[in-house]
């Protein structure tokens, strides 16, 4: 269902139900969309939302409960002059955002900070301030009061991140770029050329591919550099080594050679169109600027890494070089050289304290949640949050149980509990079409797309139908449409077969589900539409594969074995460690406890170590007489799902620092590490099984190349489309557009609202 993925297409066809009377969906046209004029309802869009993210919103809700629960009860407070000043601050992180604001208004007016907020987070700047900005500074401060850094793990954090206090050394450079690259094509309009970043892209795909060649004739290139395996940029090095050496010798000969040899568009004379150069000066003398002069940098910028690692140990008034760039060689000559004061701890102490507590928060923010919920008395009703199913007329009264007292409502039922706070099925709607309402519109209307008229016209009118109809044919092609076999389907819902018969035999309350029902609680949508989603997707994998598979499958073989080059990593399997774990939590968890409770819970797992040293055999009996995981984690002996130093399973938040631990140590199976310390508690962690890195291999990865590759067209054909049959009023939308700029007034604060 990778295409479904693309397309999201788990939607249910219009309903008839009275929408109007559904609180949660105020300001929302009935059709917020048509696709040739087939309207989209808005409880097909609450439905899309709630199949794809209803979990994910209800558990935000529960989390800005939770905070708001725990800052009342520390007496936190968060005034609006913290929110105003709060929200200064964002508002110059937000003001790089503007480049991806679109005026379709006035394209010459400057974007406000309404727009941008409603096009970042789909929310007034109202709702901003409320929502994202308090809930932040509540966490901080909740946050906060547990952490009180002694001046120990002061001096210890201002030595591990110098960075962060003391100024960096800054450097004056002037440089010769040699390159068969070239950087002027960035400033090119009319895309007849490439950007040296797209130049550089390409190089690196022919050296990728020239490895994965030369190893099918037993010929090892791996991890050759670009050069090497390039001839243009190899005479470049070349080129460029020779150019150092001589003026190393005759160092006087550096302005004539920057003017002869550098490809610096800024020590460039402008050209006519005619081909003669202008008589005026290059922009770097225009600036007032020594020849080849790129001006002072340091190690956070504006040059990039590998110029500043290369030239950070030039002598002042040396020539060095060549150095290697994504743009080419640079021959450097050091201008000046500036070393800034030393601060000590003394003078930055204040500074110290306030980013180690920034860091701190930064990393116990997903494990204090995370805990909050652990604690809390929390009961939530997943189903409840589904519309009505399609075939209901009217408002039906709907009751669930929730803590043994029974919740009912006609129109909005309660669909949790957060330690007594209710939650109501609006809240989770809002907080949906809030957060993701023109998303998931915009699969709605791609499916659509696919039903209504790629499946029934097939690809080349498709094709046809999206061209601009100046340059149409005025023939319409011959209409192929596109069928898709049952045993396909059949095939597609064998892993929800699976998932239904593995529930039903081993979960006796659901002993009777039928398996529509299964799709109704797992999707909320029936069987029928679900199948038509499936449907959906199966139909634009087919035309993709017709339009981007050639006549000769051996083109297209060649090209699967590019794509596989360029993306080998992610089909190799890194090293991992399968481990377990007894964990050690003191006494009001690691939020609440003080120093003494941390203390006592450190020794205890001190000694659990201890035994375990005398005695490896004894784990299991150590899990189960001490560990305070769950009970299901206590029953497996510990066992953790794994470690992994590039992924972080959900039951092992502290996989990297494990990972490294067990690495650093050398751990071998049946080896464990002296406890470790976390956000949780303390671990003392067991190498069961160790595996070791997988360089994946074509043969082995052939279809899921090929699915990756047909997915990856999908997402862009299906844009590609979506946008021309846009133009062509075939598709509409009725839905608030956050990237539309409108006078001041016009939209009040409850989003979205529709515009017309």
């Amino acid at each position: 269902m990778a295409v479904a993925a693309a397309l999201a297409l788990l939607a249910a066809p219009s309903t008839r139900a009275a929408e109007a009377d559904y609180p949660g969906m105020e300001g929302i046209p009935e059709i917020v969309a048509e696709v040739d004029g087939k309207p989209i309802r808005r409880l097909e869009l609450i439905r899309e939302l709630v199949g794809s993210s209803g979990v994910r919103a209800l558990d935000r809700l529960v989390h800005r409960i939770l905070v708001e629960q725990i800052a009342a009860e520390q007496k936190a407070v968060v005034s609006d002059q913290d929110i105003d000043m709060q929200y200064t601050i964002d508002k110059n992180e937000l003001a790089s955002e503007l480049t991806g604001i679109v005026n379709l208004v006035n394209p010459q007016a400057p974007a406000r900070m309404e727009d941008i907020v409603r096009a970042k987070f789909g929310m007034s700047v109202s709702e901003y301030k409320n929502i994202i900005i308090r809930q932040r500074l509540l966490s901080r401060r909740c946050m906060a009061a547990d952490v009180n850094p002694n001046n120990e793990e002061l001096h210890k954090f201002f030595d591990a991140y110098p960075e962060m206090f003391q100024e960096p050394i800054r450097y004056r450079a002037a440089h010769i770029l040699i390159s068969p690259l070239d950087p002027r094509d960035i400033h090119s309009r009319g895309g007849q050329t490439k950007s040296t970043f797209g130049q550089m892209l390409e190089f690196e795909k022919l050296r990728k591919l020239r490895i994965d060649r030369e190893r099918d004739d037993g010929i090892i290139l791996k991890d050759a550099p670009t050069d090497e395996v390039n001839d243009a940029l190899r005479e470049s090095r070349i080129q460029a080594e020779r150019l150092t050496q001589e003026l190393q010798a005759y160092p006087t000969r550096w302005n004539d050679y920057v003017k002869r040899f550098t490809r610096d568009p800024m020590d460039q004379m402008p050209i006519r169109k005619g081909g003669n150069k202008l008589p005026v000066k290059t922009p770097r003398e225009a600036l007032n600027l020594l020849p080849g002069e790129v001006g002072w940098y340091h190690k956070r910028g504006p040059m990039v890494k590998e110029f500043y690692e290369g030239t950070k140990n030039i002598k002042v008034g040396q020539i060095a070089g060549p150095i290697q760039t994504q743009f080419g060689w640079h021959i450097v000559k050091m201008l000046d050289i500036k070393f800034p004061p030393v601060v000590t701890f003394a003078q930055s102490r204040e500074k110290v304290h306030r980013l180690f507590i920034e860091n701190e928060i930064q990393l116990r923010s997903e494990s204090w949640l995370a805990q909050l919920a652990a604690r809390a008395d929390l009961k939530t009703e997943k189903a409840t949050l589904w519309p009505p199913k399609p075939e209901t007329e009217k408002p039906v009264v709907i009751g669930i149980d929730i803590g043994g007292e029974k919740e009912t409502s006609e129109i909005d039922p309660v669909v949790g509990h957060v330690n007594g706070a209710p939650i109501k099925r609006s809240d989770v709607w809002r907080e949906l079409l809030r957060t993701e309402g023109e998303e998931a519109l915009t699969r709605l209307v791609n499916r659509e797309v696919v039903l209504t008229i790629l499946k029934d016209k097939g690809v080349a009118y498709m094709e046809w139908l999206c061209a601009d109809p100046k340059h149409r044919s005025p023939n319409a092609p011959r209409i192929v449409p596109i069928r898709i076999k049952e045993e396909a389907m059949q095939r597609e819902l064998n892993d929800d077969r699976l998932e239904f018969d593995k529930l039903v035999t081993e979960n006796k309350e659901y002993a009777n589900l039928t398996f529509p029902e299964f799709i109704y609680r797992k999707f909320g949508q029936p069987e029928a539409d679900y199948r038509r989603a499936i449907e959906a997707s199966l139909v634009l994998r087919v035309a993709i594969r017709k339009k981007v598979v050639p006549a000769d499958e051996r083109d297209f073989e060649r090209t699967l074995k590019f794509e596989f080059a360029m993306a080998r990593e992610q089909y190799s399997q890194s090293a991992w460690f399968e481990i377990s774990h007894i964990l050690i939590v003191p006494a009001g968890g690691m939020l609440r406890a003080d120093a003494a409770a941390k203390l006592t819970a450190g020794s205890i797992a001190d000694n659990i170590y201890r035994q375990f040293l005398a005695k490896p055999e004894s784990w299991a009996q150590l899990v189960e007489q001490y560990s305070d995981d769950t009970p299901a984690n206590k029953a497996n002996h510990g066992k953790l799902s794994g470690c992994y130093i590039d992924f972080t399973p959900p039951d092992v938040p502290e996989s990297e620092q494990f990972y490294h631990e067990i690495k650093k140590t050398n751990l071998e199976a049946g080896m464990a590490t002296p406890p470790l310390k976390s956000a949780r508690g303390f671990h003392i962690v067991r190498l069961d099984r160790k595996h070791g890195a997988q360089q994946a291999e074509f043969n082995d990865k052939r279809k899921q190349v090929e699915l990756d590759f047909i997915n990856e067209q999908a997402k862009y054909y299906a844009d590609v489309w979506l946008r021309a049959l846009n133009s062509r009023a075939i598709v509409k939308h009725f839905l608030y557009k956050p990237t539309l700029v409108y006078d001041a007034g016009d939209i009040p604060d409850n989003f979205p609202i529709p515009k017309d």
